[in-house]
């Protein structure tokens, strides 16, 4: 604990200045390690300096008692290097501790701790900026020697379909996106991509407070579905007729009232989605 204080003591000394320490430059270049507390600081240098330049590596020790806490972090001085590292480590042991190693690369203290169920695309995509006439398959034939690429994409305007002047290049391996962040053309201006947001699965059910777990059973005495009268009363207030749809069948009537109590706003078509999966509950209860 007393190296990692020296150590950002020592950036922030440097030049007099109170100093950011430069944890995260180059991006992407830190380890984080989920390990047997047995291990120590010389055993993990010795598995790792193997692929690259080890600028760092701190053991995460408990305040009061000084026992490691079975993480470590290890900053290398490039980001190719970390991500070499993490691929050829993940899993694997070292020296006769039989725990495997659970290796990823560490968050900057701008992303927090909180990691995505898409984490490992932030890894895999560079964002670049290209001139209006660059094409796909230019970018491509550029991006190819360093590694598989996973697809290449100008995004374009939608209604003139002419470049916005950035694309994205997505990687099958986290190594090589990380080689070609450091030897693409520096004209692109290649930074590492933020992971697409992932959608809430309860999304279409925020409306009704809760996901489906919570949506009231069609056989429910307190459901507006137990008796066949409330189709008609309330098509009938709805549409202001007093006879209600007898032409309807039950069936039909449940799809007109779903629609109806969606409200048929803006967020149609979240309401459709419910619809669908509330007639799919009153099908199968029907034919079981």
């Amino acid at each position: 604990m007393a190296d990692r204080r020296k150590y950002v003591k020592d950036e922030k000394d440097r030049d007099g200045g109170d100093v950011k320490p430069k944890l995260d430059d180059p991006p992407n270049s830190r380890l984080f390690i989920v390990c047997n507390k047995n291990i120590t600081e010389e055993e993990f240098r010795s598995a790792f300096e193997k692929y690259g330049t080890i600028e760092e590596i701190w053991v995460v020790r408990d305040r009061n008692t000084g026992d490691p806490k079975g993480v470590t972090y290890i900053k290398f001085s490039k980001t190719s290097e970390a991500a070499l590292a993490l691929e050829e480590m993940n899993g694997c042991c070292i020296g006769s501790h039989p725990r495997p190693l659970k290796v990823m690369i560490a968050h900057s203290r701008d992303q927090g701790s909180k990691r995505e169920m898409n984490e490992e695309e932030r890894l895999l995509r560079l964002f670049c900026v290209v001139p209006k006439t660059t094409t796909d398959q230019m970018l491509r034939d550029h991006f190819k020697q360093f590694g598989d690429i996973d697809y290449v994409s100008v995004v374009k305007d939608r209604e003139t379909k002419e470049s916005k002047g950035f694309a994205y290049v997505k990687f099958h391996k986290v190594s090589h996106a990380a080689k070609a962040f450091e030897g693409c053309d520096r004209s692109y201006k290649a930074v590492f991509a933020e992971p697409k947001k992932q959608k809430n699965p309860y999304d279409i059910y925020d409306r009704f407070s809760g996901p489906p777990s919570t949506v009231t059973s069609f056989d429910s005495p307190l459901s507006p579905f137990s008796s066949s009268m409330y189709y008609t009363k309330v098509i009938s207030s709805r549409f202001g007729v007093s006879k209600g749809f007898p032409f309807l069948c039950d069936y039909g009537r449940t799809l007109v009232l779903l629609i109806f109590e969606c409200k048929m706003s803006v967020d149609f078509f979240l309401s459709y989605k419910l619809c669908l999966f509330n007639l799919h509950a009153f099908f199968s209860q029907n034919n079981s």
